[in-house]
């Protein structure tokens, strides 16, 4: 045994690790960090300085959810092959794990967002806005979808699309779903529905619509206005004859109640 003066007692190990002696002893019984000595006479547990970055790795597990028994056996089996190949798994965690709090963090924002922009507009008005490109994943369909059926078809279309965008590799990963709603596209030939979902980067799959950066117009409303679109926005497409209109449910938009969604319906003038 090293001197018990070149080693730490388990107080000074909890103060300085941020792990309480309570977690210090439960691992000591579940044989996932044993003391380097324990008094004979007192049961006082004292620990080498190598412990340290062992307690500093449980942390990071305990914070990836990795559970215990996993780490316990690596730590004990002394195997550096092991060790190493258990290090690249719990890479692989952490990097999911810090891909869904960025997609948190960007549905939060998203919802603030729409709070704010909510806030300035009154339904019924009609309004402009600029916006960046858009990327949509849209599906053909007879007539625009009710927002149950919207939800089941978009669901298992963005299934179709991730196993389209897995084969690509992990640059596609995480193309995340910024909303759901309906679109027709109108020409001089004829005009087309489409039911839709708003993704975060381009494809190459064929049911990809690429929209420019640009202005569009804007009205919002208590109840779907898509099939009367055309007089809301007669003024807007006046010889006009390829347009775009999108018609979106906002969870967000509503200035009193959550539970009253908003409708908004958008013209984009190709």
């Amino acid at each position: 045994m090293k001197n018990k003066n070149e080693l730490l007692s388990i107080g000074e190990v909890a103060k300085m690790t941020g792990v309480s002696i309570q977690t210090l002893y439960y691992y000591d019984r579940k044989n996932i960090l044993k003391p380097t000595f324990i008094e004979p006479d007192t049961g006082y547990r004292y620990y080498s300085s190598d412990k340290m970055g062992q307690i500093a790795f449980i942390k990071a597990c305990v914070q990836l959810d990795i559970p215990l028994k996993e780490v316990a056996t690596i730590l004990l089996s002394n195997d550096m092959t092991h060790v190493k190949d258990f290090l690249k798994q719990c890479n692989e965690v952490a990097e999911t794990k810090i891909n869904l709090l960025k997609f948190g963090i960007e549905t939060f924002s998203e919802a603030l967002e729409k709070i704010e922009l909510g806030e300035l507009y009154q339904t019924g008005k009609i309004y402009s806005r600029d916006f960046e490109d858009k990327y949509y994943f849209i599906k053909s369909c007879e007539q625009p979808l009710g927002s149950a059926d919207l939800i089941r078809v978009m669901m298992n279309a963005s299934l179709e699309l991730y196993e389209y965008l897995h084969s690509y590799g992990s640059e596609y990963e995480y193309v995340a779903l910024l909303g759901l709603g309906n679109l027709k596209l109108s020409s001089h030939k004829e005009t087309n529905y489409y039911s839709f979902a708003e993704i975060s980067k381009p494809t190459t799959h064929k049911d990809f619509l690429s929209i420019p950066a640009g202005t569009y117009f804007f009205i919002q409303s208590e109840s779907s206005e898509l099939k009367n679109a055309n007089r809301i926005f007669r003024k807007q497409l006046e010889n006009v004859n390829d347009y775009i209109v999108i018609e979106t449910l906002e969870t967000f938009f509503s200035k009193t109640n959550l539970n009253q969604p908003v409708y908004e319906l958008r013209l984009i003038i190709l």
